[in-house]
Parts: C-alpha cells; structure tokens; sequence
C-alpha cells in the first residue's frame, strides 16, 4: 500500500520536506463514488461533513481535517463578506510545531493532464512576511499502472509573485493553474522536480510525468513553521475535463435570503435559539434541515421555529434536533418543533423528526403546534375565540416526544394530509398523533396516524386525541396502530360539525 508524505505549507525562503505521513488513498473510504457534474458546480461543506483524526490516521470520510499538536481548524462566519455564502474554514497554528490541514477524497485518480482548473481564496486575520494556507494535492507520479511512487505538490502564493503579495484583512484568489504556469513544488523528487526546493510550472509536472494521478487528498494545509499564523479558507475549486467544482466552506448558523415576504434558508444549520419568523412572512426551507442543539452551558429552550407576529408560514423545512439535556420546562420554555402561538398561516410539506430530550417522559416536544389564547377551560367546551385560522397540510412528522400535530385554543385548523408516527410501545411518556383540544375546532382529513402506544394501564395513548374541542369534522384518515385510534373526549359543535 502506497504512503503519502504530507508536505508543509513552507513558506517565504527555500522549502523544506515534511516527514510527517498521512492518508494513503480513498479506499479506505465508505462513500458514493463522486462524479464531476458538467458545468460550474458548488458543495457546500460543513461541519458534520468532516471527520477529525491524527495526522497519521488513514482517511475514513470524503473530509478529513488533520492535525498536529495545537493546529485548530473550524468552520466560522466571515470574516468580513466570504466570497461565497456567509462563511468560511479558519485555521490557526500559534507554535512553529503546529499544523491543520484539510483533505477530500473525491478526486483520487483524476489525472494531472486533464485538470484544467484549481484555485483557493484565503482571508489572513494574523501572520507575517508571506505566509498564508497552501494548496496540498498527495500524487502517485507514475499513474496506478506503476506501483511504488508518491509525492505531494504543494502550491504557495510566495511563489506566485505575479499575483500579488499576502496582505492582512481581505479576501485574496490565488489561481494554483493559470494556465498551467502556476509554480508549485514536490514534496519527493519526481521527473521534472527536484525534492523541496525546485520551483516549477504545473504544466512542467504534467509534461514530466504524463501517467501522474491525484493518489490522496486534495485541500489545504498549513503549519510547520508558519507559527502565529490564522488564515480563513473558502472557494476551494478542482476542474477538469472542461467541468469544475468549488467546495463552498460555511459555518453552521442559521442564515436566510429575503426576497419580498419570503426568508430563504441558505443551508442546513443549527440553532441553539428560536428562530422567529417576522409577521406576514413565510420560511421557505429550501428542503434544508435546521437542528435545535443545546447552548453553551445550558439547554434548549422553547420552540425550534416559532412566528414573532400575527402571520406566518412555514414551507418545505426539516426540523430535528440533537442531543438536547433532558431538563422538563412549562410554559413558552416547553420544547416544540413548529410553534404558531396567536398566529394565523399555513405549515405545509415539512418534516419534523427527532425534536426530542431522548426516551423522556417530559410533557413537551410536540413536532407541530397551534395555539390562541383563550382556551376552553376544564369545565367546559364554550368557544372562547376570536380565531386564528391554520393550515397544516403535507407534513410528515415522527420520532417526537409528546404529540405529533397539536391544535389547542381558539384556533380553526384544516389539517390534512399528514403523515405522524409515533414510537410504537413506549413506557416513558403517552404519546398522541394528533391532538385537537380546548376549544379547537378543525377538519381532519385524508391523514396517516400511526404507532401511539403507551405501555403502562395508567394513562392512553391515542392516534387522534379530541379534548373539549369545538367542533371536528373527520374524515377519510387512515389512523391504525394506536393503542387507541380516537380517544373522544369532547368533539363539540360549533362551526365544525364532525362527519362520524
């Protein structure tokens, strides 16, 4: 099996090899093979995209961020305006002993004469003279045909002279091609290079070593002497055969694009706070996923997504959340995935899974939520209104943690459509599919309600929960697997009559 040698980003004089060893090749990695899209394609990479290990380990990810000693790597917003998205990967080496550097594993075997394009932005927040991240590709000069031969080119700015110096304080391209007259050099010596300290063109390599084949990582890398040294990484391109890909690095925030009454979410993110969706505007989420996660030194409270005014909408948004402290709260404090509190608008054709604290026996974590008040009280089932008025339509809703789709107050709900899952037997906590209470009324139709169970005799868990509510109509819902299918504690009348 062929080792690599991973050079370091040297920098400002003659350079000088790295003896440091890192990943071989690809094979270790479980991942679809990668197949360059025809055109100009951008990834964006995050966080959960990237495995972190030693600087010796073999690769086990499509990302892999490597280190050695006090090297950090991590994805940041900024600084200042990236040049995509809104953020970028930022390492920092303070010791000359120092490293991080940042592989993928998508282009192994790619050959060295078809690659028609590679560039990198860099954004130096601290460091000195010329240093800056470089552009590492591990290579096996002698194509696979040939067994024995490894190296890693190396680009550096420095010795690019003719696209300008580093500066601190702004975003920098640096073209590791130009035409194939970009300088790079080897980590070993290959045809056409000599070890370390020969400064040749990309088209000198290609020229030298025509069977030459990416073997290991490409990405960036920086350490080994570039103490005091931070520098933020984006744009990151490999193209060839007339296609490219640029690897757009962004922080895990919540960030969104508005355009008249409607937010845009960018990307998958995390949220350790609500997030508010401003009056008579709908979140749009692009099918992107948004995950509650809990904050420094404490826990998730309230709603994942809830509206700040009187109108709202949410569409086509993946809700979850991960690893949330099992920690009971009442009141606007309670965990819920979608919350309209006193608001009217539609929640359509979302999935909200996993909004949970674990196997909990806490009475919160409803995935959808619809409230106004007041509410009936408990002695009765007097409509209490004025209403909102809510859709819910389209939406598929499981693994939560008290109820799937919950209606409560002076609330008119149309709910249909839906798909709710529960966890099937469960001794912690009595799970309802949908719930229709205190003075709610609503249309109940063509929903699929299933796997509501609770295993202790003392409390029901029910498919279809009708709680003093003011009129239900139900109709054509296929609600099955529950321990018990429709629990009717108060259909109402009201302006809702119910069909059955």
């Amino acid at each position: 099996m062929k080792r690599l040698i991973l050079a370091a980003g040297i920098v400002f004089v003659a350079a000088c090899g790295d003896s440091s060893t890192g990943p071989a090749s690809s094979a270790n990695i479980s991942k679809p093979a990668f197949t360059l899209s025809a055109g100009d394609n951008t990834v964006a990479v995050r966080e959960a995209d990237i495995a972190r290990q030693p600087e010796d380990a073999l690769p086990t990810d499509t990302w892999v961020f490597y280190t050695r000693n006090a090297g950090t790597g991590t994805f940041v917003e900024g600084p200042d305006t990236p040049p995509l998205g809104n953020g970028s990967f930022q390492m920092s080496t303070p010791g000359s002993n120092d490293k991080g550097f940042l592989f993928n594993f998508d282009h192994v075997g790619t050959t060295l004469a078809s690659i028609d394009a590679i560039s990198y932005k860099t954004y130096r927040s601290a460091g000195n003279l010329q240093q800056v991240a470089s552009l590492n590709i591990a290579v096996d000069p002698d194509g696979p045909s040939v067994s024995g031969g490894f190296t890693t080119l190396v680009f550096e700015p420095v010795y690019n002279t003719g696209q300008g110096a580093v500066v601190n304080g702004t975003w920098q391209t640096w073209d590791a091609f130009d035409g194939g007259n970009a300088i790079w050099w080897s980590s070993r010596a290959i045809p056409g290079v000599c070890a370390t300290s020969c400064f040749v063109t990309w088209n000198t390599i290609v020229t030298a070593n025509p069977n030459a084949t990416i073997l290991g990582g490409f990405g960036i890398n920086q350490g080994s002497g570039n103490d005091g040294l931070t520098t933020a990484v984006d744009a990151l391109e490999i193209g060839y055969g007339g296609n490219s890909v640029t690897y757009d690095f962004e922080d895990s925030n919540c960030h969104f694009t508005t355009s008249g009454n409607t937010m845009s979410l960018d990307g998958d993110c995390q949220t350790s706070t609500t997030i508010l969706i401003p009056n008579d505007m709908t979140l749009d989420g692009n099918n992107h996923t948004i995950t509650a996660i809990d904050p420094a030194g404490g826990h998730f409270l309230g709603a994942v997504i809830k509206n700040e005014g009187a109108t709202a909408s949410v569409i086509d948004l993946n809700v979850t959340a991960s690893g949330l402290s099992n920690v009971c709260d009442a009141g606007d404090n309670r965990l819920r995935g979608i919350l309209f509190d006193g608001a009217s608008g539609t929640i359509s054709n979302n999935t909200v899974s996993g909004v949970r604290q674990g196997m909990s026996g806490c009475q919160e974590g409803n995935a959808i939520e619809v409230r106004n008040s007041p509410f009936a009280g408990e002695t009765g089932t007097v409509k209490v209104g004025p209403d909102v008025t809510v859709t819910i339509t389209g939406n598929t809703v499981s693994n939560y943690q008290k109820n799937g789709i919950t209606v409560n107050g002076s609330v008119v709900a149309t709910v249909t459509g839906n798909v709710v899952t529960g966890d099937g037997a469960a001794n912690y906590i009595a799970q309802n599919g949908i719930q229709i209470g205190f003075g709610g009324s609503a249309t109940v139709r063509s929903n699929t309600v299933s796997g509501n169970d609770y295993t202790p005799s003392s409390d029901d868990a029910c498919g279809l929960l009708l709680y003093r509510a003011d009129g239900v109509k139900v109709s054509a819902n296929n609600i099955f697997n529950n321990e018990v299918n429709l629990c009717n504690y108060g259909r109402g009348g009201g302006d809702v009559k119910a069909s059955n």
